[in-house]
């Protein structure tokens, strides 16, 4: 039988630990490990001295990540650029 994989929604990320380990902060933002280790190597999110990641550091910089891919200089209502 094909197990279906688990839906990340927003009870998985309340019940999720404060201090994700890489496994889990990949699972919860949908990143692969080369995403993820690129993150971390432009200090996008905050470690702990035993190397887990924030989970609110996470959110943050998936919250920033999506703003910025939506980001439409000159678009409408933009004085600045228009």
């Amino acid at each position: 039988m094909l197990q279906h994989p688990q839906i990340v929604n927003m009870v998985t990320w309340t019940f999720a630990p404060d201090w994700l380990t890489f496994e889990e902060a990949c699972y919860l933002s949908g990143y692969d490990r080369g995403v993820m280790l690129q993150v971390i190597e432009v200090d996008g999110v905050d470690l702990d001295d035993a190397g887990r990641i924030e989970k609110r550091s996470l959110w943050e910089w998936l919250e920033v990540s999506v703003e910025l891919a939506h980001f439409n200089p000159g678009g409408a209502g933009c004085a600045a650029y228009g």
